[in-house]
């Protein structure tokens, strides 16, 4: 027995009570891309940052805090190739596309604006000859991590979350066994992650400031992207994770509605101005380029339009600008379906980042999720943030900002208000009371 199923069996005898069951069957995985991408191995940084896979080799990435970004296009024995243009789309609210172009070195380099957070997701997608490559980064902006007898390189593994002591008595690791692992996690079993294709079983700590139990126990039984680095201490196998993304996550990325195509998704948004856009993503939600692909969009009261490749989506555009909530039918071929179309009712939003509200009312729908979920305000104006609840689940009950003291009580199916004036700028956390919903106050002069 190795080290590692030691100390999972260990863990099982104390953590968890629960009887133990006749080993499961094997897990079935969906088969990958390319036994390249899918498996996780070492990944030295040629130039000092982060390196993750892409089904035909890796991708470096360097950011710094002056919003400068650096990609470095590299084969599956890290050495240079060629890559044509490439974008970095940034998980912070507002913050803009920034395009990669050719730069000294065989790199791509491209300028954003600068980052007050130290940490965030970037999402790289070069293109190399007529073929896309994306991969996901968890940015630390104060340097990388190191942990003992690890490294400073990026890792992503595709795996389902676990407990460990359930996995050691030979539970299954399938979402029907997520009750009795959560009940065995709460009661001090440490998470595990079963890798697909290989059945590596990593334990899972949080990276620095992070925890582990906030990030992974809503996705337990569930088969997620984890975003981190490899550890082995004393031959024990450890991911420490940065960043966790669920298969088939349903978040709007872009404000918008979304739907899944098989393996696939779109997220459909309008502007005020007249213009549909539908992003293309994969199972965890990373950015599939458009390619050549066309359709239409059709608006009862305003016909149709073509629906064209517009950068790293596709844009339909009507002459009269949207008065008001609009039904739109998106016809657009997809890989499960060439026939697909779907129909949303939109509401049309103003495009580019909210101005200051210096001391006006901000209006915010609580409906699942906070909506917008970024808002901006003037430092020291005492600003109204109206929250309408459109549900009557608890889950949302309550708003919490923990910077202002703010412990707020929201009405079922109506209106809120909880003033600010906050004296400092920066960026503030606002969250439901269970902590899982989340949204920013940006404070600007």
């Amino acid at each position: 027995m190795n080290k590692c199923a030691l100390i999972l069996v260990c863990i099982a005898a104390a953590a968890c009570q629960e009887p133990a069951a006749p080993p499961a069957p094997p897990v079935e995985n969906a088969p990958a891309a390319s036994a390249h991408a899918a498996t996780v191995h070492e990944h030295p940084a040629p130039h000092g940052g982060q390196v993750q896979s892409t089904p035909r080799g890796h991708i470096e990435l360097t950011v710094d805090a002056s919003g400068a970004f650096t990609a470095w296009p590299l084969d599956e024995e890290l050495r240079p190739r060629a890559a044509a243009s490439g974008r970095a789309r940034v998980g912070l609210p507002g913050y803009a596309e920034v395009a990669l172009a050719p730069a000294p070195g065989g790199a791509l380099a491209g300028k954003g604006a600068s980052f007050s957070a130290p940490d965030f997701p970037v999402v790289v997608t070069i293109l190399v000859g007529d073929r896309p490559e994306t991969a996901r980064f968890a940015v630390h902006l104060g340097g990388a991590h190191t942990h003992p007898n690890g490294h400073a390189s990026g890792h992503s593994i595709i795996g389902r979350i676990v407990d460990s002591s359930c996995l050691a008595l030979g539970e299954g690791v399938s979402g029907d066994h997520a009750a009795c692992a959560i009940r065995c996690i709460r009661g001090g079993a440490p998470i595990a992650i079963v890798e697909d294709g290989t059945g590596s079983v990593y334990i899972a700590v949080g990276a620095q400031g992070k925890s582990v139990s906030d990030m992974l126990l809503p996705l337990v039984g569930r088969r997620s992207e984890l975003f981190g680095t490899i550890a082995r201490p004393g031959g024990t196998q450890l991911f420490v994770v940065e960043e966790a993304v669920p298969e088939h996550d349903h978040a709007a990325r872009e404000g918008g509605a979304v739907a899944m195509v098989g393996e696939q998704h779109l997220e459909v948004t309008a502007d005020r101005a007249g213009a549909i856009r539908v992003y293309l993503s994969d199972a965890f939600r990373k950015p599939i380029a458009p390619g050549t692909r066309r359709g239409t969009v059709e608006i009862r009261s305003a016909g149709a339009a073509p629906l064209v490749p517009d950068g790293d989506h596709l844009t339909a555009r009507f002459a009269a600008p949207f008065a008001g909530a609009i039904e739109a039918t998106v016809r657009l071929p997809m890989d499960a379906d060439p026939q697909y179309f779907v129909t949303f009712l939109l509401d049309p939003k103003d495009q580019g980042p909210q101005p200051v509200a210096g001391g006006s009312d901000v209006r915010i729908d609580v409906a699942g999720t906070y909506s917008p979920s970024h808002v901006v305000v003037k430092r020291g104006a005492r600003t109204r943030l109206v929250f309408v609840k459109r549900d009557t689940t608890a889950c949302t009950g309550e708003v919490v900002i923990d910077a202002l003291g703010v412990r707020q009580k929201l009405e079922p199916l109506g209106e809120t208000v909880v003033e600010i004036a906050p004296d400092k700028t920066g960026t503030l956390d606002f969250h439901c009371g269970m902590n899982m919903i989340h949204g920013t106050i940006e404070v600007r002069e």
